[in-house]
């Protein structure tokens, strides 16, 4: 992965501002790989040579057919586990390179010598060792280029790319092409920021109104991952290899006591987190279960990120070898700043505990408690626990850490 700044961020927040994926203009480069377009969903791969490699072609257009079905906007977080399933078991096209409208940004899928760049701002994301990599980021601010890495005989050094005398927009089917670019979604103009001129002293307001939509979830819908329009929306998939799933934090034991309805809570609450009875302390034994998602991350333009794994944050996190094993899932904050390190800070998942780490960071970290009027540098490799409301700068991005026990 090259160095540079990666690109910006989408919001999450009112309709009128949340740019529709199907709306934003693909264009195809000239060229004989294959691009198609359909509703939430765009993806570049090779053409198929063979008989096998035709049914597979045929089986990942099928499914990108039927994602959409039933009015289905954000197809992402589906298509990321079926399609990653289909390659782990050669159903699919070895190489190819795709991106899918999620909730709150782009659900990204690559194999092979697929790859997706920002060229605006320096940055491109493409499989390590092969690995497929299956990934959630933001909307970029700059145009988003799909391709295929292609070896050095094939890629014609020094002769200029054809550039079609008129550039058209893909709106949906199959096309020949050697790539596709999808345009940046508009800037903005009604969006409340958090960054550079938040306080400290006055952040809940502000989340809420970001928050805010016709039908708001719960908070503590939010943190569990239910959708507002739908079921409950599925963890992304972790590049897990060699380890047991017990192991990754999806599968962590913990324990607690449990209300009357059977819900596990951390043992220093008064109140079922879930369905706020009050706990029954009169059993005094601990059971172990699963352990919940521990709270939400709420960024400055409204994504929002549920806490059921280890985070590591920074411009670059898939340089970590922990992110390449899946010890830790990476969450890149596009800064326009250049501000943020590469692995900037660390949310570590203990016991009840969330855990907010600077790495060694070259600009630091900042947090704020809740009616705090500045904020404090976070001490290099020691870990701070994350209390309800707090917030956290990195750069020019800032977030809030929402927990079900600081819920009104």
């Amino acid at each position: 992965m090259s160095e540079g700044t990666a690109p910006g961020t989408r919001p999450r927040v009112a309709a009128a501002i949340v740019p529709a994926f199907d709306q934003m203009t693909v264009t195809v480069r000239p060229g004989s790989d294959v691009v198609a377009r359909m509703p939430g969903v765009l993806l570049v791969t090779r053409p198929a040579e063979t008989e096998e490699g035709d049914r597979a072609l045929r089986v990942v257009l099928d499914l990108l057919a039927t994602s959409a079905q039933g009015g289905i906007r954000a197809p992402g977080y589906r298509l990321g586990r079926a399609l990653r399933t289909l390659i782990e078991h050669g159903a699919a096209p070895a190489d190819l390179a795709l991106v899918a409208a999620t909730d709150d940004g782009l659900a990204v899928v690559l194999a092979g010598a697929g790859a997706i760049a920002v060229s605006e701002r320096g940055w491109r994301l493409a499989c390590v060792s092969g690995r497929v990599q299956v990934r959630e980021i933001d909307w970029p601010p700059a145009p988003l280029l799909l391709d295929l890495a292609r070896p050095a005989a094939e890629s014609g050094q020094g002769t200029p790319e054809p550039r079609p005398a008129r550039p058209f927009d893909l709106r949906e089917g199959v096309v020949p092409g050697n790539g596709a670019i999808l345009a940046s979604p508009p800037s903005p103009t009604a969006t409340p920021e958090l960054g550079a001129g938040l306080q400290p002293s006055a952040p809940r307001e502000t989340v809420d109104m970001l928050l805010a939509s016709p039908t708001p979830p719960s908070r503590c819908d939010q943190i569990l991952g239910v959708d507002p329009l739908g079921g409950p929306r599925p963890a992304l998939p972790l590049p897990v290899t060699g380890q047991d799933c017990a192991e990754s934090g999806s599968g962590t034991r913990v324990r607690g006591y449990r209300c009357r309805d059977a819900h596990l809570n951390d043992p220093r609450a008064l109140f079922c987190a879930i369905c706020g009875i009050r706990m029954a302390e009169s059993t005094g034994v601990f059971v172990e279960g699963p352990r919940p998602p521990l709270g939400l991350l709420v960024f400055d333009n409204g994504a929002s990120f549920s806490l059921d794994d280890n985070y590591l944050l920074g411009r670059e996190p898939d340089i970590d070898e922990r992110v390449r094993t899946g010890r830790l899932r990476p969450l890149v904050l596009f800064d326009t700043s250049g501000v943020i390190s590469r692995r900037h800070a660390e949310i570590r998942l203990e016991d009840w505990d969330v855990l907010l780490v600077d790495c060694g960071s070259a600009n630091g970290t900042l947090v704020a408690e809740r009616g705090a009027t500045v904020w404090s540098a976070l001490v290099p490799g020691q870990p701070v626990r994350m209390l309800p409301s707090m917030q956290v700068r990195i750069g020019e991005r800032s977030f809030v850490f929402e927990s079900l026990h600081g819920a009104p």
